[in-house]
Order: C-alpha cells, then sequence, then structure tokens
C-alpha cells in the first residue's frame, strides 16, 4: 500500500526561485502530474546541490537533479530511469508509453540530437544571469566553459542562426501535428513530455524569444505547436 506522497528534487536560480526552467526535472514533474501522482518538490540550486544530494543518493559522481524518493523510501536518480519506475509503481495510472516504448524512445533521441541543443544556445546567458549572486556566477562560467570548451558568449553564437536551427528541428514535429494530437499519435505520452520539457528550456526564462523561436516559428497562421503546447502546459504548471 502507498501510502507516502513522492519527493521530487528540482533545481531552481536564486534569482528566479521556483521557476520550472530544466528540462530533466521538468520531464519528472510533467510525468508525476500526467499519471496523476502526488508530490511534494524540494528545491536546490547551483550552489548548495553538492551539500543536499549526495546524502541521499550516497553516490560518489557529480550530483545531478532530479532525484526522487518514492512512496516506498527508494531514491531513484536520472529522468529516464525515474519514469520507468513509475510506470512500475503505478500501473494503473495513465501510461507514459502505451505499449509503444521504441517510438517514444525514438523520439527522444531524436530530440536530443537536434532540437536541445539550438534551445541550450538560445537561453545559456539567461542561465548565467539568473543563476545566483556574482560568485555563482562565476562558478557557472568556469564550470560551463570547461565543459564546451569555449566562452559562453562563444557557445550562444549568433541568435538569428539558433532559430533557423531550431526551425529546421521541428519540421517534422509540425508534421506529425498537422494530423496527430500528440507526437505518437491520439495519446500523449513520453515523447511529448520530453519535447515539451525542452521548451519549457527556453519558455521559462525568456517567454518572448519562445513565441519567436517556437509558437511562432513557422508563422502565426500555422497553430500545430501552439495548439498541442496549450495541451501540454497544463502538466508543467
Amino acid at each position: 500500500m502507498l501510502l507516502d506522497i513522492i519527493t521530487f528534487y528540482d533545481l531552481e536560480l536564486l534569482k528566479k526561485p521556483k521557476a520550472i526552467f530544466s528540462p530533466n526535472t521538468c520531464k519528472v514533474r510533467m510525468a508525476m502530474n500526467f499519471k496523476n501522482i502526488p508530490y511534494s518538490t524540494e528545491w536546490v540550486n547551483f550552489g548548495n546541490i553538492k551539500q543536499v544530494i549526495p546524502p541521499i543518493t550516497k553516490l560518489e559522481k557529480r550530483p545531478t537533479v532530479p532525484i526522487i524518493i518514492d512512496s516506498n523510501k527508494n531514491v531513484v536518480v536520472d529522468s529516464w530511469n525515474i519514469a520507468q519506475h513509475l510506470e512500475e509503481l503505478y500501473p494503473n495510472s495513465p501510461s507514459l508509453f502505451s505499449q509503444n516504448k521504441n517510438a517514444h524512445t525514438s523520439f527522444h533521441k531524436y530530440a536530443d540530437n537536434h532540437i536541445i541543443m539550438p534551445l541550450f544556445r538560445l537561453i545559456i546567458l539567461k542561465i548565467h544571469k539568473f543563476c545566483g549572486p556574482p560568485e555563482l556566477q562565476d562558478w557557472y562560467r568556469k564550470d560551463r566553459e570547461k565543459t564546451l570548451g569555449v566562452t559562453l558568449e562563444c557557445f550562444a553564437g549568433k541568435t538569428d542562426d539558433n532559430i533557423v536551427e531550431l526551425r529546421q528541428s521541428l519540421i517534422p514535429v509540425d508534421k506529425i501535428l498537422q494530423n496527430h494530437p500528440f507526437l505518437t499519435g491520439n495519446q500523449l505520452g513520453w515523447a511529448d513530455i520530453v519535447l515539451a520539457s525542452y521548451f519549457v528550456f527556453l519558455e521559462g526564462l525568456d517567454s518572448k524569444m519562445f513565441e519567436i523561436a517556437v509558437l511562432s516559428t513557422f508563422g502565426i497562421e500555422n497553430t500545430h505547436i501552439r495548439s498541442w503546447w496549450k495541451i501540454m502546459q497544463k502538466y508543467i504548471y
């Protein structure tokens, strides 16, 4: 019998407290909302994550979120692992995969390879700006520049180029949504959650750019993505 609600660890920016922006944590938030699973949110930030998370996970690797502590006190790390765990733990709730896991994982790979990067370039300087006080901004810059091998500004590149790249990556999405309400047909599932969580990356920190680069990218008269987004929003906020 499930007695306790799930504890969910999410990432916030200190200058935009409790704003939902992280695509990885948003996948889990949306999955739980879609499956009608009760949960409470514990917020961590770039400054305290190294102190908060390791005692929970007992792992030596770099601490990350999302993490959940489920109703049976199991600790589960990583959005994909959590999604599969929720499917097993709540078999009577709406399915994330609807017996078609391959289709959902295939789109997930496409989004990782083609959609997330132009979104990240559009938003990385906003993350740096909002992550916290100057010392935390300095840490974020040094940490990300070490990983990326270039300055944040160089990685961000030209806005127009990122918009064009993103538009190209969304052409298959637009074509699917011309004929179906969701990315794998008539049922909302993991593929939709993945795409919506990546959109949150931009929308959560720059709603004007989100309108330009995503919702209106194929013209104001094209409402396929916009209509789909309206449906998905109720599982985010």
